[in-house]
């Protein structure tokens, strides 16, 4: 998976964009609860492709800050645009007839007639 593809990256990104969260210990603190495996892993994927950059700001018992490359930060129309667009578009542009509950566990809904077909993704 690239960029912000993979699951959680674009909470991340928008964490670190708006959030202001930039430390792993702010970051695990997010709202959406990132286990601290995954994040540990959506961070390195993310300064791979260039996205997030890590400085250290404590050298004994290394601490690093994560920050948004200029790349990363070009991110911020388009994540702005589906911002606008989830508070704007009714039921958070789920279609309707899929329930709360599967809206919070799937990452992509569509209806097909009058049922709910949902695709999981892994994290």
């Amino acid at each position: 998976m690239t960029g912000l593809a993979a699951p959680r990256n674009a909470r991340i990104v928008h964490d670190l964009l708006w959030r202001e969260k930039h430390t792993f210990a702010a970051l695990r603190g997010s709202a959406e609860d990132i286990p601290s495996n995954i994040l540990a892993d959506r961070l390195q994927r993310l300064t791979e492709r260039g996205l997030v950059r890590r400085e250290l700001y404590q050298e004994r018992s290394p601490r690093f800050a994560y920050r948004l490359t200029d790349t990363g930060t070009a991110l911020e129309p388009a994540l702005t645009g589906i911002l606008y667009w989830g508070h704007n578009v009714p039921e958070g542009g789920m279609p309707s007839g899929c329930s709360e509950n599967n809206r919070a566990r799937t990452s992509a809904a569509r209806v097909s007639g009058n049922s709910c077909i949902h695709r999981r993704t892994g994290a």
